[in-house]
């Protein structure tokens, strides 16, 4: 396998070829071209990873990529304002967002056939500042009985991709190693969309010292934290 980059302001171009027997499309099926994620924004100086499907390749070439941005002029833009491109293979590449926004902050990344360079795929992103998103779950201080649910709610301001949360349990010791510390169900939320955590059936000696945390899924630097507090529905669920 051959790999040949070259990356051009304010375009930069990564090919990936493979070598292989033949080319072209498969007998009466044209190749098409996918990405994935197609839109999806990205803060400054972090990454997403994108994958291409080619299908109906006979020669399974994979894409070349492109990044670029009417906010990156050729003429004045460093090479690296539109974002940059890394790890690239035939189908999946990283791109890293700039350290500052672009003007405008919109972003194309294009998957081109290395086998039919007419056909091609786009994902159309902006790119914002970190940090700018804000996370609060309700209620800020909850309180469950063993066996029972409660649902907790994170609202998410300022989030070009509304993209919602993913939420998670800790624990501030290995508590949770040895005894059930409850769940939570779904796993991800939008906005005000509320999920729910069920209490384990008992509580070892002082039980567990839970953290709730909803993370925010367009910028993963970003995540809020509430501290649940299990009590004991029956004498019989405290364990001493």
């Amino acid at each position: 396998m051959r790999i040949v980059a070259t990356r051009i302001s304010p375009i930069v171009l990564v090919a990936v070829v493979i070598s292989g027997c033949g080319g072209g499309s498969l007998p009466g099926k044209p190749i098409s071209v996918s990405v994935s994620p197609s839109s999806s924004n990205v803060p400054t100086s972090q990454t997403r990873t994108f994958t291409a499907t080619v299908r109906n390749d006979a020669s399974a070439s994979g894409v070349t990529w492109e990044v670029s941005a009417s906010g990156c002029p050729k003429a004045i833009a460093p090479i690296d304002s539109c974002g940059v491109l890394s790890n690239v293979a035939a189908t999946t590449a990283n791109y890293t967002a700039p350290d500052t926004v672009p003007l405008p902050a919109g972003v194309t990344l294009t998957a081109r056939a290395v086998a039919d360079r007419t056909k091609t795929a786009t994902a159309n992103f902006s790119v914002f500042a970190a940090g700018t998103i804000s996370i609060s779950i309700s209620p800020s201080s909850p309180t469950v009985e063993t066996e029972k649910t409660i649902q907790l709610t994170a609202t998410v301001a300022n989030d070009p991709s509304n993209a919602g949360v993913m939420w998670s349990i800790t624990a501030q010791s290995d508590y949770c190693s040895s005894f059930p510390c409850g769940s939570l169900f779904p796993t991800s939320s939008g906005s005000e969309q509320p999920t729910t955590y069920s209490a384990p059936s008992h509580i070892v000696g002082p039980g567990p010292a839970l953290s709730i945390t909803a993370t925010s899924l367009t910028d993963p630097t970003v995540s809020a934290s509430v501290h649940m507090r299990i009590t004991c529905a029956t004498s019989t669920d405290c364990i001493p």
